[in-house]
């Protein structure tokens, strides 16, 4: 028996400063503080980066994220619509529907 798996992947990044925002096809946006001070000799990033903030309102894949200033994102997405977030409290400031592309 033969099995074929197709997979397909898209990320957007958009980095300010020591964040980096990462947004795909899990819907959601998340940011992680990439700080090089940080790190630790001898223990691998993967062990230490851990996200601080995952923004979820979106119901399809984000390929676009914007820093608007230090506790602004702004992201759009498959499902037509476009949201500014407050970082700090994860909330959604203004939401922009009916966009028609990524």
């Amino acid at each position: 028996m033969r099995m074929c798996v197709y997979i397909t992947t898209t990320t957007t990044t958009k980095k300010k400063g020591n964040f980096l925002a990462v947004g795909g096809l899990d819907n959601t946006c998340t940011i992680w503080n990439v700080n090089e001070n940080s790190l630790v000799p001898g223990v691998q990033p993967r062990d230490i980066y851990k996200p601080i903030v995952e923004l979820c309102g979106h119901d399809g894949y984000i390929p676009g994220i914007d820093f608007v200033d230090d506790s602004q994102v702004v992201t759009c997405s498959g499902d037509s619509k476009i949201i500014l977030w407050n970082i700090d409290k994860q909330t959604q400031l203004q939401q922009f529907n009916e966009h028609y592309q990524d």
